[in-house]
């Protein structure tokens, strides 16, 4: 097509080579996709027609240079196919896959720094971009989220992990969800299901790996976790010597009925202040500290992080420091 606009009303079955430059693909029916457009075979802009759906047929794939935008009440099914996305994301309808996969899905693969626009749902979402890749509304991923490289940016944005959402990928600093790591943030919330479940949440913000793992037993209702990371200090804290962490997470939870949990937070090496083989955890909820003298043994100093055994609650701010 060159730099022609294309208007397609039925199937696209697409194979060999070519770049389809400065031009827009518009699927403007309900239509299948069958082919191979990656690495020299790469559409430009692509748009879905509102109101319609493309399907991905035979394990097809696509790759988009320019923009694709998918509108509130259109959608794409990729069965076991990808999109490899090498620019911005306009999405306010969903990208549903087979099932869970770090391999097949939503790819951002750029080679600058992409975002995605809009305030709707994928399946498989998988980051492998070095310049990391930013939401710019409020999101929701229903199958898994994995890390090959680069971060999720998600700035003040709330980013929903629907019910037992796969979380994969070597984490890291560069590689994790980050937020402004401001109370004020959307933050990530976590839907689990009734039952014994292990998850970590790979959070983090400005370039702090700060991650949330709670292992759940006799967990009896289907409910979400609310993880806000918090890059400063416990404004509650009552240390005037300034020996704890500039560092806190901030927990909320709905639906999950009764449960036994452990949980743990993790806190990076430059957040220490003070002696940290002194440290003692503790939880800030409803304006008091709880337990009033920290929680001793729960902070772990050669893995640098802090540990809550066995209780029967998730809300609160937690954060650790020597006994004030």
């Amino acid at each position: 097509s060159n730099t022609l606009n294309v208007r397609l009303e039925g199937d696209l079955y697409l194979y060999g080579n070519g770049t389809w430059t400065g031009s827009t693909t518009t699927f403007g029916s309900s239509s299948n996709f069958t082919g191979t457009a990656t690495g020299t075979n790469q559409l430009n802009h692509v748009t879905l027609a509102s109101g319609q759906s493309l399907t991905f047929l035979s394990g097809s794939s696509m790759s988009i240079g320019g923009t694709l935008t998918i509108p509130a009440s259109s959608s794409i099914t990729l069965g076991t196919g990808s999109i490899f996305a090498l620019n911005s994301v306009n999405l306010e309808g969903v990208i549903s896959s087979d099932a869970a996969s770090s391999t097949y899905g939503l790819k951002m693969s750029g080679t600058t720094a992409q975002t995605i626009y809009g305030s709707g749902t994928v399946d498989n979402l998988i980051i492998n971009n070095t310049h990391d890749v930013n939401l710019s509304d409020q999101f929701q991923i229903d199958r898994q989220l994995h890390f090959t490289a680069g971060r999720l940016f998600i700035s003040n944005h709330a980013l929903t992990l629907n019910t037992d959402v796969i979380l994969s990928g070597t984490f890291s600093n560069t590689k994790m969800i980050s937020t402004n790591g401001l109370l004020t943030d959307g933050g990530v919330h976590y839907r689990v299901s009734s039952g014994a479940k292990t998850i970590t949440i790979p959070v983090g913000s400005n370039g702090k790996y700060a991650p949330a793992k709670y292992i759940f037993s006799n967990l009896t209702d289907t409910g979400t976790v609310w993880v806000v990371p918090v890059d400063a200090p416990h404004p509650g804290t009552t240390d005037t010597a300034n020996t704890q962490l500039d560092y806190y997470w901030y927990i909320t939870s709905s639906g999950l009925g009764t449960y036994t949990v452990s949980h743990q937070y993790q806190y990076n090496g430059s957040d220490i202040n003070g002696t940290e083989n002194n440290y003692v955890s503790g939880y800030y909820n409803v304006a008091n500290w709880e337990p009033i003298d920290g929680i001793v043994n729960s902070v772990d100093p050669t893995n640098d992080t802090l540990t809550i055994f066995e209780v029967n609650f998730l809300d609160g701010e937690y954060t650790a420091g020597e006994p004030g």
